[in-house]
């Protein structure tokens, strides 16, 4: 099988000294949840009681995307990425 460019995209970031859960990666899960909630509580006349698991998935690719973006908005040069 050859890997196609969103496959290597896509592919999980392997950060040297850094433990990324292979469930959720970058994203807290309880903290995730507990906002959710609680904004669907506040909006929404239906109150919910579980989070499907591919919501933290959606969320992780989201914020790699971000993550992606921050530093490619950054010139080559300097030591600080703002």
């Amino acid at each position: 099988m050859f890997a196609t460019e969103k496959t290597l995209k896509d592919a999980p970031i392997k950060l040297k000294g850094i433990r990324v859960k292979h469930s959720c990666g970058f994203v807290n899960k309880a903290a995730c949840k507990k906002f959710i909630m609680g904004y669907a509580k506040e909006s929404r006349h239906h109150t919910f009681s579980r989070l499907d698991p591919a919501i933290y998935d959606e969320l992780n690719g989201v914020l790699r995307k971000h993550m992606r973006s921050i530093v490619a908005r950054n010139p080559s040069f300097g030591k600080t990425i703002r």
